[in-house]
């Protein structure tokens, strides 16, 4: 049977929420109708993914020049983009013919695909999980993707960055017809029922914090609000982390001796680790999405959340199915967890409540729109003439 080939373009060092969602997006493909290769800079986090050894994939992995992916400065940039581009045309020239490029992050990361249509016309499907910069070369980007899937609050950067772009080439077309156009499509992240979370237990309050150590997760407002009231000496706290590799953005120190907390650098038994507790505490700025809020949420358990626009504070309501506090305000968040773990009533109510929530999130309909998508594409556009299937393997 024929099928399409996507190539993924995964130039992020570290494992994280995005990388997680489109590992999901293609583990509930259709197997008989694509096949996906996967060019990154990060080949054990795709080798680490058993539930994908049933899917035609081939995994690329390409060298990072640690001083271009350290710098600031915009010429290393461009040079570590340079470098990507020409990673890529060689890869392509050496795979059997590809039909669609995915770039999984956003256009500011994933620009090398672009460069790419400069030589070979490939069409093009992007993925936004984070706002995007108001920038000509994203707005640029954005108008020349094929298909365009994207977060809801993610939304008002890429109308900015197309209008940025559109205003800068004086063309006459509106932003808001590109946006409400058909290649331009909303979705939502979700959990697999094969990868539900297991269940929270209600015995004992214990806290749990996961996420990267990028410093706008957060991890000082925890850290602060422990040392203010002294919490640890009562409560037992998880900590699971990522360490962010070869970037130039601030990350927070880890692990801290503090009493009672608990460190755990990328842990294989994450839900195990999750199960034995049963307060999330959600300390990032402003956060797109939080699949990490959604599995805690999935698990049954409490989550403290903070007042601060995002996603999940929209959705969810203080002391129904969850627990808010002020952003950035760490004597807010000790108060929210002192109020959490005094009743352990509490803390089962609000998570079975937000087990609610979080049930109308299951993948299998949250990327339906992007999993119909990719099933349904035709191979007719074969930009690339076959190569040698054996050069395909790594």
């Amino acid at each position: 049977m024929y099928f399409s080939h996507y190539l993924i373009f995964d130039p992020i060092p570290f494992s994280g929420g995005s990388k997680i969602a489109i590992q999901n997006i293609i583990a509930l493909t259709n197997s008989s109708k694509n096949k996906f290769t996967i060019v990154t800079i990060d080949k054990k986090f795709w080798r680490n993914a058993p539930f994908l050894k049933n899917k035609k994939i081939c995994i690329h992995q390409f060298p990072n020049f640690l001083y271009l992916s350290q710098s600031s400065s915009y010429f290393a940039f461009l040079c570590q983009q340079f470098f990507f581009t020409c990673v890529l045309l060689y890869k392509l020239l050496r795979i059997s013919r590809v039909n669609y490029l995915i770039g999984n992050s956003s256009p500011g990361v994933d620009i090398a695909i672009y460069l790419i249509q400069l030589f070979i016309k490939i069409p093009i499907i992007q993925i936004v999980h984070g706002k995007v910069a108001t920038s000509y070369s994203i707005g640029y980007c954005l108008t020349r993707a094929k298909q365009v899937f994207y977060l809801p609050s993610t939304k008002a950067s890429l109308s900015k960055a197309i209008y940025h772009y559109l205003k800068k080439q004086k063309k006459r077309l509106k932003c808001q017809q590109i946006l409400e156009s058909k290649n331009f499509q909303e979705f939502i992240n979700g959990i697999p029922k094969d990868r539900w979370p297991s269940q929270c237990q209600y015995s004992l309050p214990v806290l749990f914090w996961s996420a990267s150590l990028l410093q706008w997760k957060g991890l000082e407002l925890l850290i602060k609000s422990a040392d203010m009231l002294n919490f640890p000496k009562l409560l037992t706290t998880n900590i699971c982390f990522i360490r962010p590799k070869h970037i130039n953005l601030p990350i927070s120190k880890a692990p801290i001796p503090i009493k009672n907390f608990h460190w755990y650098e990328q842990p294989k038994n994450l839900d195990s680790i999750r199960q034995a507790s049963n307060i999330f505490i959600s300390t990032s700025k402003e956060e797109p999405f939080g699949l990490s809020i959604l599995e805690a949420m999935a698990s049954g358990m409490c989550v403290i959340i903070p007042k601060d626009g995002s996603y999940w504070d929209l959705i969810l309501t203080h002391n129904i199915n969850c627990i808010k506090y002020l952003k950035n305000n760490a004597t807010s968040l000790n108060n929210a967890i002192l109020y959490a773990s005094s009743n352990i009533d509490t803390i089962q109510s609000i998570g079975r409540a937000a087990f609610n929530i979080a049930n109308l999130y299951q993948a299998e309909y949250t990327y339906k729109a992007i999993i119909n998508y990719l099933n349904n594409q035709r191979n007719t556009n074969n930009y690339l003439d076959s190569r040698t299937s054996s050069n395909s393997k790594e």
